[in-house]
């Protein structure tokens, strides 16, 4: 184990003061950061990851106005060095290749475990008529981090590579064949979905024909994940569908796959688009939680990959606070108080979606007044921007002139409570150690996270995992089992810090 990064426990930006003590306290703080960029009303795509290894994530943002993605440094290190700049600099003429066009999504992975960050982008593909971008026509396109140089090459978008006359459905990559490598399934909002085999060397194929023929169908695909739901270290894929019922489709090994949506009731129907996985009620298994209109659905898991809907029972079934129909977008599970047990945020584009706290016990109560969030956007994607130990949230939303959103926690009750967060650095299994299964341990509480690429719409997550400790400034054990199947143990880690663990 090595040590990453311990905290200073201080934030790098001077605010406000704290507003009365209430469970939950968020400050917008776009402008100091210097996130500044207008978005046209195509939505906003957001991806959070530490592109240039100097331990501070930095992000990047598709759906500009000026149709081009957008790359934010965050220059925290220049700061603690004495140098005046905003902690976000936009540095994307210098990262970007010159006419790299916009896409719809972006998320960082390793994708040639060379030990960097790279970005896997679906790009809107210009027009053979005017030369212009175009939102319905989009492909994936692979820029990669050129020997930390602090730049991207792009290897070129194939038009024949995951290419369809549609708008982006979903984007999520995990080891879906068992090899090593980061694979990657791309889903266009009214179909086909793709799956793109890494062969290694950069190589990757379109092999969709023998994946699973289901996932050409031409159904509605929002948002898309590649999770181990049955324990058996390979990802089954699920899809957050609009309209249709959702699809689920179970992993056979060796990059086969077998559509069992009835089968394992993660069936609903209806308008299912943003979509996130966690452990809220703290079994050890991993639950599903879909954005819908005015509702949520919550697929619990029974430890077998079977799923019922208690969306009602655990008190997240519905977010539109009695105004207008609300349609919800992004959403996260998410220990944004460090009380050990994953919270809920939903966000909505036509009215302000729902904070809910999670009780303790996998119920959870709406905290969404005087939360200081504007509950309105598409993407959004919780991480500690500052390294304070606690989750900020940056939410993207697709109105004339909005901006990306940048609130920094600063709920009262972190006072006194310790945090851990979990990097893990693949070795047989792929570098960044996506899919792999954290389980950390203070007294009696066992929690548990996945390490995962994709999940809520247009939403790019950073590839660590946190953890609140409460009123524990030790965590008994840290376990990360592997896809590999090796299994990572250690005892009496000191909390408040970041820890890199290799396989």
């Amino acid at each position: 184990m090595r040590v990453l990064r311990p905290s200073t426990g201080a934030a790098l930006l001077v605010l406000a003061p704290l507003a009365a003590a209430q469970s939950f306290s968020f400050v917008n703080v776009s402008a100091e950061s210097g996130l500044d960029i207008p978005n046209t009303t195509i939505s906003p795509g957001l991806a959070v990851g530490d592109f240039d290894g100097d331990g501070w994530e930095d992000i990047c943002v598709t759906g500009a106005e000026d149709a081009r993605p957008h790359f934010f440094h965050n220059r925290a290190n220049w700061i603690a060095m004495g140098h005046q700049s905003p902690l976000f600099l936009d540095v994307t003429d210098h990262v970007f290749p010159v006419g790299a066009n916009d896409g719809t999504v972006a998320v960082f992975a390793d994708i040639d475990d060379d030990g960097d960050a790279d970005l896997v982008m679906s790009r809107r593909f210009e027009s053979r008529v005017t030369g212009h971008p175009v939102p319905t026509h989009t492909g994936i396109e692979f820029f990669i981090n050129v020997d930390h140089s602090r730049r991207f090459q792009s290897l070129g978008a194939d038009p024949g590579l995951g290419e369809a006359m549609a708008p982006h459905g979903g984007l999520t990559l995990n080891d879906a064949d068992g090899d090593g490598d980061l694979d990657v399934v791309y889903a266009h909002n009214s179909g086909p979905a793709f799956y793109l085999r890494n062969g290694g060397d950069l190589n990757f194929t379109d092999e969709t024909a023998t994946f699973v023929p289901e996932i050409l169908s031409p159904t509605r695909y929002f948002s898309t994940i590649l999770c181990d739901f049955n324990g058996d270290r390979l990802p089954e894929i699920h899809a957050a569908v609009d309209f249709y019922r959702d699809l689920h489709f179970q992993n056979q090994g060796g990059g086969m796959f077998t559509e069992v949506t009835d089968q394992v009731g993660a069936n609903n129907t209806g308008s299912d688009m943003g979509l996130t996985v966690g452990d809220p009620d703290m079994d050890g298994d991993f639950d599903i939680y879909s954005t819908n209109i005015n509702v949520g659905v919550f697929y619990e898991n029974d430890g077998n990959g079977n799923f019922t809907n208690r969306a009602t029972q655990r008190g997240i079934g519905t977010f539109n606070n009695g105004f207008s129909a609300c349609v919800g977008w992004g959403t996260a599970f998410a220990d944004f108080d460090n009380d050990n047990d994953e919270d809920l945020i939903v966000i909505g584009d036509i009215t302000r979606a729902k904070f809910f706290e999670n009780n303790g016990n996998g119920q959870f109560s709406d905290a969404s007044s005087g939360c200081g969030i504007q509950l309105k956007g598409h993407s959004l994607v919780p991480f500690d921007f500052d390294h304070d130990g606690d989750l900020d949230v940056l939410i993207g939303w697709g109105v004339p002139g909005a901006m990306p959103r940048l609130y920094e926690n600063r709920t009262p009750s972190l006072d006194g409570r310790h945090w851990l967060i979990v990097d893990p650095r693949g070795t047989t299994s792929n570098a960044d150690g996506v899919g792999c299964h954290i389980e950390v341990a203070v007294g009696e509480v066992r929690m548990h996270r996945k390490i995962l690429i994709g999940t809520s719409f247009k939403s790019g997550l950073p590839l660590y995992a946190h953890f609140g400790l409460g009123e524990h400034a030790v965590a008994d054990e840290v376990v990360v089992r592997w896809p590999s199947g090796t299994v990572t143990t250690l005892t009496d880690v000191p909390g408040d810090q970041r820890i890199e663990v290799v396989e």
